[in-house]
Formats: C-alpha cells, sequence, structure tokens
C-alpha cells in the first residue's frame, strides 16, 4: 500500500492532527439567477462564520477566473459573503488573505500589522499569508489542471470529475508557477470535526501526492510553506498557506 494511502487510513481510525490557526477556504454555487459565494475563516470547515471586522480588509475579494476571464464578485450580505451573476462554465473560485504583519510580545500577545521595527517588546514576528480555491461545476475541465498563478496552491493531476470514495487521485503543489518538493498536505472533511485531519502527506519529487479519500463527502487539502523572513531584524518567519475545496462524491 502507497505510504499517502497508509497515513490517510491511519488518521482517520484512530488520532488526528490539530493546528491552532484559522484556517481559510472559498466555497460557492448558483442560487436562482445569482452565484452565491463566502470566505470560509475559522475551525468550522466547511461552515462560514462572520469574520472580525478588523480583519475584514485582510481579504481581497472573491474572483472567479475562468479560461481566459477574471471576474471580481461583489460583497453583499453578511462580511463573508459575496455575489456575482449565474455562472454557467466550469470555473476556479479565489480567495486571498493578504501578507500580513503578526507579532507575539513577550507576554504571547498578539498584534496585527506589528513587526519588530513597530511593535513593541516583540519576542516573535511572523509575515502570513493565505490563498484559496474551489471548483465551480466540478467537471472535466483543462483549466482545473493548472496553476492559476498563486503564490501557493493545489491543483488536481487529471480529471477532479473522477474523484471518488477509496481511489488514488493525485494533487500536485505549486508556487508562482513552480512545483514544490517535500511540503506537508493535510485533509479534512465536513463533519469530521474542528481543526481535525484525514490526510497527511508530503510532496514527492514532482510535487504530488497520492491522495486517497476514505467518504464521500466535502474536502479540505491544506498545504503550507514557510522560510526566515527575508530581513530577521524586522520579522522571523515568512510563510503562506493554501487550500484547495472540492467534493468527493
Amino acid at each position: 500500500m502507497h505510504l499517502n494511502k497508509i497515513l490517510s487510513l491511519a488518521l482517520i481510525g484512530g488520532a488526528v492532527c490539530t493546528l491552532g490557526a484559522h484556517d481559510f477556504w472559498v466555497n460557492g454555487k448558483n442560487d436562482g439567477d445569482k452565484f452565491k459565494a463566502y470566505i470560509g475563516y475559522g475551525h468550522n470547515f466547511p461552515e462560514p462564520e462572520k469574520i472580525s471586522e478588523k480583519r475584514v480588509k485582510l481579504f481581497e475579494p472573491l474572483a472567479l477566473v475562468g479560461k481566459n476571464t477574471k471576474t471580481l464578485l461583489t460583497q453583499k450580505g453578511e462580511n463573508y459573503q459575496f455575489e456575482g451573476t449565474k455562472v454557467d462554465e466550469s470555473a476556479i473560485l479565489v480567495g486571498q488573505y493578504k501578507p500580513t504583519f503578526w507579532s507575539k510580545d513577550k507576554n504571547g500577545q498578539w498584534s496585527m500589522d506589528t513587526n519588530k521595527q513597530n511593535g513593541k517588546d516583540v519576542a516573535f514576528c511572523g509575515l502570513y499569508e493565505m490563498t484559496a480555491k474551489s471548483f465551480v461545476h466540478q467537471k472535466d475541465n483543462e483549466n482545473f489542471t493548472k496553476p492559476v498563478g498563486l503564490n501557493l496552491e493545489i491543483v488536481p493531476v487529471g480529471d477532479i470529475s473522477k474523484i471518488s470514495v477509496n481511489q488514488p487521485f493525485k494533487f500536485k503543489l505549486f508556487s508562482n508557477g513552480k512545483v514544490v518538493k517535500n511540503a506537508q498536505i493535510k485533509g479534512t472533511f465536513a463533519g469530521l470535526g474542528d481543526d481535525k485531519f484525514a490526510f497527511d502527506a508530503n510532496s514527492d519529487e514532482n510535487g504530488e501526492v497520492e491522495f486517497l479519500a476514505l467518504k464521500a463527502a466535502v474536502w479540505m487539502l491544506k498545504a503550507k510553506l514557510n522560510k526566515p523572513y527575508k530581513d530577521t531584524k524586522i520579522c522571523d518567519d515568512d510563510e503562506i498557506i493554501t487550500t484547495l475545496t472540492f467534493e468527493v462524491k
């Protein structure tokens, strides 16, 4: 049995991984003559919740990316909700959490938009960015298998409409169009529980992982890259996280 399958089976049957930070995902669907989408930012995938008002500015408007088009959606309703015209063709829904400095002081208190230069008593600083994608009309579409140019993104290898329970399916990790080797990719599904993961593997030399879905559900894959910040006098870490949301039938 492939190592990735073993990891998936072990995690789903027993202990699960947890992460403390907020997850970020996007999803949407047609509703009458409108396309309605949302930002998920929290610990209860796939259920969205209201975003703290002070953090709303950290998110770019959601966008629909087609073969040769990019359409920005309009924020309407709750601050995590977006809306556009009905979508008839397959597209990729894209979300972006802007690169943001967060610092922790000597008392363990975190502050947004602060680093070692403008913060007080900073013990640690990180520059954090997040990207998120999901598929609209999840069917055979060659655009789904290509990166859209995000700083970090997960891309299916092959026809995502054919993904099914207990059938291995490959995904590939890209950073600005280049494959990312030996990066951890985790997976969770709707109903598993807050901050729990049922898949855990590292990308290989081709940037790929073999994913095995053990349940029909809405799934989210998550990957992270972390490196030292370019100037440690300003900040310590430079971290980017990406997620991909899709359905397994």
